[in-house]
């Protein structure tokens, strides 16, 4: 089996967040048993997988969570990671029990530089300082348990005029940080029918290169048309096909497939078969004029 298959396992919608553009809609999404969970743990080690990745919602407020971490390390995987909001790991006891148990990856989500802003786009006051808290915690531990930690950072409207700020922020702030993922924003779930937090990508173009051209942390783009900005060769992150537990499809950008479009000319692009396209409500809203094929 090809070593970089992963298991992305969604233990339920249930989160201390109630973020604007939120991909996950509530009450869509079974909130997995802790034997259920176990199942499936086992399940797709059997099938040959090494690495999973706990998800949500949001995995830590679950009571389990590190139970299920242990569960997964024992159970033969080497690879066990955590997406996570990241704000109760503030409480830094809860930080050292989660490594202690296993968990050597960490996805952090943090939106924004600025207070105000991260907190508007998770609707939850004092967020920002919990999460910030909680990923330094992290860090501190990165020399000694070998972690590899990153942030993502969902790119909409509230934060993209200040892009540039904020990943130079990132960099003085969180010393040891191995990645900064910018996530094009999922018109879907939570975010669906919100087109105010869509931004066009050629607006923010030159930010967008500016941050691609970061020195000092390894900076990505997640689901991003290739064809959209200059520095096209550098934002393909090689993910690998997964598994998600939630679509039970390989690859779960094939799985939101049916949301986006593709043009005639996407035949000629040297991207055609990594790239998925573009979101249809984003086409919808901006029209398909920036697009155009990279042929070299």
């Amino acid at each position: 089996m090809n070593e970089i298959i992963f298991l992305v396992l969604e233990l339920g919608d249930k989160c201390n967040n109630n973020c604007v553009f939120c991909s996950v809609k509530q009450g869509l999404r079974q909130n997995l048993s802790t034997k259920a969970a176990e199942q499936t743990i086992n399940s797709y080690y059997k099938k040959g997988f090494r690495k999973i990745q706990f998800s949500g919602g949001e995995p830590l407020i679950r009571k389990d969570i590190v139970h299920l971490v242990d569960y997964a390390k024992k159970t033969g995987y080497s690879i066990i990671g955590l997406s996570t909001n990241g704000r109760l790991f503030a409480y830094d006891i809860l930080v050292k029990k989660v490594i202690d148990a296993g968990c050597n990856s960490f996805a952090i989500s943090l939106h924004s530089h600025d207070e105000n802003i991260h907190n508007a786009c998770t609707r939850t006051p004092g967020s920002f300082d919990q999460t910030v808290q909680g990923i330094k915690h992290v860090l501190a531990f990165k020399k000694e348990k070998d972690l590899h930690v990153k942030i993502n950072f969902v790119m909409n409207k509230l934060n993209m005029p200040y892009l540039r700020e904020t990943v130079k922020w990132f960099n003085k702030e969180f010393k040891g940080l191995g990645m900064i993922n910018l996530i094009n924003m999922h018109p879907v779930g939570t975010a669906a029918g919100k087109p105010f937090l869509m931004y066009k990508i050629s607006d923010y173009k030159e930010a967008i290169d500016s941050a691609l051209e970061n020195k000092e942390i390894d900076v990505q783009l997640d689901d991003f048309p290739f064809c959209a900005i200059e520095n096209n060769k550098l934002i393909w992150e090689k993910k690998g096909d997964y598994i998600s537990s939630y679509s039970g499809k390989v690859n779960l950008a094939d799985s939101l497939s049916c949301l986006k479009t593709k043009f005639e000319f996407c035949n000629s692009c040297v991207f055609d078969k990594q790239c998925k396209g573009i979101w249809k409500k984003y086409a919808e809203q901006f029209g398909t004029g920036e697009f155009k094929p990279v042929l070299e």
